[in-house]
């Protein structure tokens, strides 16, 4: 999807209103809301049923994390 610079969306993301984020992102709110205990082993559980990610994104997601906790 293609968003223009100056349509609605564009908008609310320059507002700070909308965020876009990955699976991954949603993963890491997660864990600070305490919704799941963790964070890899949701990643494992995508990878298990075939779900693409890529390993050097979740080594420094986990290792941001790791940092945070």
């Amino acid at each position: 999807m293609i968003v223009s610079d100056t349509g609605p969306l564009a908008v609310l993301f320059k507002a700070k209103l909308l965020f876009i984020r990955g699976i991954i992102g949603l993963f890491a709110e997660a864990k600070k809301k305490s919704i799941i205990k963790s964070v890899k082993e949701c990643i494992d559980e995508l990878l298990e049923v075939g779900y693409y990610l890529d390993d050097e994104l979740i080594e420094e997601v986990l290792c941001a994390l790791q940092k945070k906790d």
